[in-house]
Parts: structure tokens; sequence; C-alpha cells
């Protein structure tokens, strides 16, 4: 396993913070993969600055207020993207949610060149608060405004 500056003050980190299945003699983690290590730091609201390569404790106070904004991304066969975009967007005006940035599919690099993405913007409309009725599946049907129920729409093979 490569040794990054990152895992590595991770592991002292973990020592220094008494993480379990930490062996103090390495002062590195080899019980844990790195993904887990990262995560349990940042369970204890550290977090890694790239720019100043140091792990760093954040706090509530020092959060900007979360953003009104739902972002997605669609990464698919390029034949698809488009059409699925569509479809989440209707479905996701079925629930209130209002699209307001729709990028252009971007084609990807090679080994992935018959793949695109596309990126969406919602916000929550709430003149069209509408909840589905129980049972009713969200992805892949559309709000009938008339009768406040979610009916299917197209579906893909």
């Amino acid at each position: 396993m490569r040794r990054t500056d990152k895992f590595v003050k991770a592991g002292s980190l973990a020592v220094e913070l008494k993480i379990e299945s930490c062996n103090i003699s390495d002062r590195i983690c080899r019980t844990f993969d790195r993904e887990e290590l990262y995560r349990k730091l940042n369970e204890r609201h550290y977090y890694w600055n790239s720019q100043g390569k140091q792990w760093e404790k954040l706090t509530f106070e020092d959060a900007d207020p979360p953003t009104e904004v739902i972002r997605i991304r669609i990464w698919t066969d390029s034949r698809y993207t488009k059409d699925i975009a569509e479809e989440l967007i209707s479905s996701l005006a079925a629930r209130g949610l209002r699209c307001v940035s729709k990028s252009t599919p971007y084609p990807c690099r090679k080994p992935n060149q018959l793949e695109s993405i596309i990126y969406l913007d919602f916000l929550k409309n709430p003149e069209l608060d509408i909840q589905p009725e129980n049972g009713s599946a969200v992805l892949g049907t559309k709000h009938t405004k008339k009768k406040g129920v979610l009916t299917p729409s197209k579906h893909y093979d």
C-alpha cells in the first residue's frame, strides 16, 4: 500500500485520538483500509486540507449553511443520457422539485467514451409540493396534477 502524506498523517492522528485498532508502535493504522480510516476521522469532524497537507478539525460554527440546491450527476450510456435526464426531471417535478440548471451531455474520456454525463440542479418548488401515494414508484413516473397521483411513464429496456 502506498503511504501518502494523507494516509500517514491520518494514521498518526488516529493514534493520537485513540481510534481503536491502531498499531501505536508503527504509528500507522494497519487494520483499517484507507476509506475506513478517513471515515472514522470524518466522524470526529477531521477533514483533509489538501492545500495545507494536514488534517483539520472543523466545527459546525465553521460551516456555511447548507445549500438549497440538490445537485445530481447522471453518468450512463450516451444513447440514454438525455432521455434519463428528462425522465428524472419529470419525476422530481412531480415531487415538488424544479430543475433550475441542466448541462449539455459531456462525453466521457477513453476508455468510457461510450458514456456521457449530465449535471442537473434542482430547487424545492413550494407550489408543487405534492407527495406520491403510498406504494407509488417515484422514478419513471409522472404527475397528473388533476388527480394528484403518479402514473407510469416511459420505460427503458
